[in-house]
């Protein structure tokens, strides 16, 4: 654990390093996989494409990745199907 704590921490400060603004969202413990929110939106330039889930168990991680980028950007939502 120790080992991806410090892979992530340097791949963080790399990034803001380069001049990236980075917003760390926190751990959901309902939402395992919520870290992975390169999944939930496409950032071009002003504005943000939500996407949809790709499975069931992961439809209420929008709403967290929703909540960070409203403030920002320009939402845009994918329609189903």
């Amino acid at each position: 654990m120790n080992a991806a704590i410090n892979q992530h921490t340097a791949y963080v400060n790399k990034l803001v390093e380069f001049g990236v603004s980075v917003k760390e969202i926190g751990s959901h413990p309902e939402y395992p996989d919520c870290c992975f929110v390169e999944d939930h939106a496409i950032v071009a330039g002003d504005s943000a494409l939500l996407t949809n889930a790709g499975h069931d168990t992961r439809l209420g991680e929008r709403e967290g990745v929703e909540e960070i980028l409203k403030d920002d950007l320009n939402l845009e939502y994918m329609s189903e199907g």
